[in-house]
């Protein structure tokens, strides 16, 4: 599903980061591993015989198609953001460490407090229809973040931008969390990662302006190349922007994007050479893609920053699983190890929660340990004080989760649940999760490279009733969880935030708000003529973190090019 539940909210694309202290998953090792039959990172590439050039045509295969292309308005998953990417520029983006540095942006620095942030533009960028990227266009565009209903969570704390002169903006802070004492003017030191992705996106004012749909359907950046057509569900079109104010990029003529939601339709394109570059995350499809990369027939750039879950979502706000003793049963009765060995094909490891074991952010969590006999025991237990225990789950009708279903639906089974099942399209199971009126799905989310991202998601203060639209979907309210998120939002110490961290996870290893299955593998699978697929350089030459920064495995085409 890859991170659905932007469909209806909020983006959460914009959200990665951590303040400049992010690290990607893998980061203090190697980035790249060679070809394995295991879990591990299994990139091959084919080296280029000539040196970069410019020319030809990008057909790339996407897993979804996206609703449109204004940063305050439209809802980005990670194939949006790719889209979004060759149009537009970030204010920010990060190196190779997964610290943000200037994009967009000439400069960006704190006061002492961290309570207001100052934007340095840099001089001479254009957008694409010829006018001036200026503090006055940046101070639109986020005003337009912090008022969007998409947006506005994402960037609630901020409480104001300023334009101080002609390149230069002030954002100012203000921090209300409900449940705990912040309500004066409070630190946001990871601030500046919210501007990486798409509320960091600067549009045109002339594209904000527009009152009609044209506002969503004609996106207008700075960035590498120019839109040229939309047909949706079928093509868009982008063409290199000559004018781009990096020197020597673009090097391709232009992109096509193919939306293909079907996971072995895009495979069987690239296959057949009707596609160049694809996404996968569908296991066996990256395992039998790992072996034709071996025999030389594909390359695969495997994601190495941080990557989704797959897990359930439980609705804490409704029966049976407002019962901590349910969610704790439930646990115990999903065989995670089982799962993987059926499902995994040797590409994903066991989750225990929102961080692989190689993330620095990781903390043995104590999520309950598959034990059946405890569970039936727990079920037995339960069902005498309150009748049997009977829940639906729901699912996107894609062949991968079908089979994830039934397995989980034996083991509940087994445990003594009675258990419904529920296929709906994704969009009914985006909009039916967020208004709270579900009992348990199946959800992939959770891959922001710093946990900050992942504020409004599990914080209380974003917890609505059922029934309406709630950004913590699964509705879960708890203190501790909240001093934890906002411990690791306003300090800068990493040590403190790992801390924090930590203490989130072991609390979500108590409470079980989700079940937690595998970490999701991410790839990139091309044909051997395309090069330089993950991020290029940043803007003063230093290496940007390969893929991600919001969605895994987002990456930027402005480096990209095809030997001929």
């Amino acid at each position: 599903m890859g991170a659905v539940v932007v469909g209806v909210a909020v983006l959460a694309a914009g959200c990665g980061g951590s303040g400049g202290e992010a690290t990607p998953r893998g980061a203090e090792g190697t980035e790249e591993q060679s070809q394995t039959a295991s879990t591990e990172a299994a990139t091959v590439t084919v080296p280029a015989s000539t040196e970069a050039r410019e020319g030809g045509q990008l057909r790339y295969g996407l897993e979804a198609e996206t609703d449109g292309w204004n940063p305050s308005k439209n809802r980005w998953a990670v194939s949006g953001v790719i889209v979004a990417s060759t149009v537009f520029d970030p204010l920010l983006a990060y190196d190779e460490t997964g610290r943000h540095q200037p994009y967009l942006a000439r400069a960006i620095s704190p006061n002492d407090a961290f309570t207001e942030w100052t934007i340095e533009l840099r001089e001479g960028v254009t957008f694409h229809d010829g006018t001036r990227l200026d503090a006055a266009a940046v101070k639109l565009a986020l005003d337009a973040v912090t008022a969007g209903a998409l947006t506005s969570v994402a960037a609630g704390p901020i409480d104001g931008v300023d334009v101080v002169d002609d390149l230069t903006v002030v954002v100012r802070m203000n921090t209300p969390i409900r449940s705990q004492r912040w309500w004066a003017s409070t630190p946001w030191p990871a601030f500046p990662n919210l501007l990486t992705g798409q509320p960091g996106m600067i549009p045109a004012p002339a594209q904000l302006n527009d009152p009609t749909d044209a506002s969503v359907r004609r996106p207008i950046g700075t960035g590498p190349f120019l839109f040229e057509s939309w047909e949706p569900d079928n093509t868009l079109v982008v063409v290199r922007n000559d004018g781009y104010w990096r020197e020597g990029l673009p090097l391709l003529d232009s992109v096509e994007f193919r939306p293909l939601p079907d996971s072995a339709a895009r495979a069987a394109a690239i296959r057949s050479d009707d596609l160049d570059v694809a996404s996968f995350n569908t296991p066996e499809i990256i395992a039998d893609f790992r072996a034709e990369a071996a025999a030389g027939e594909v390359q695969i750039i495997e994601d190495t920053t941080e990557t989704e879950e797959q897990f359930i979502m439980l609705n804490q706000a409704a029966p049976p699983f407002d019962d901590v003793r349910v969610r704790r049963a439930v646990a115990m009765a999903t065989d995670r190890a089982g799962l993987v060995e059926v499902m995994g094909a040797g590409v994903t490891e066991v989750a225990a929660g929102p961080f692989a074991p190689d993330s620095p952010w990781y903390a043995e969590s104590g999520f309950p340990e598959f034990d059946l006999a405890a569970a039936t025991g727990l079920v037995e237990e339960i069902e005498a004080e309150a009748g049997p225990l009977a829940f639906t789950v729901l699912a996107a009708p894609k062949p991968e989760n079908k089979e994830i279903i039934s397995l989980l639906d034996e083991m509940w089974t087994a445990a003594g649940f009675d258990v419904e099942v529920s296929y709906v399209e994704q969009p009914v199971l985006i909009s039916t999760a967020v208004s709270g009126n579900y009992q348990a799905a199946l959800w992939k989310q959770y891959s922001a490279p710093d946990p900050d991202g992942e504020f409004h998601w599990w914080h209380s203060s974003t917890a609505r009733p059922v029934g309406q639209l709630s950004l913590n979907i699964g509705r879960s309210q708890d203190a501790e969880i909240d001093a934890a998120l906002e411990a690791g939002r306003f300090t800068l110490d990493r040590e403190q935030r790992i801390e924090a961290y930590g203490d989130l996870q072991r609390r979500f290893g108590e409470l079980v708000p989700y079940v937690w299955l595998f970490h999701a593998g991410a790839s990139i699978v091309a044909q051997n003529t395309v090069h330089d697929i993950p991020n290029g350089p940043l803007p003063d030459g230093q290496p940007s973190l390969p893929f991600g920064g919001s969605y895994a495995p987002s990456h930027r085409l402005t480096q990209v090019w095809i030997e001929r």
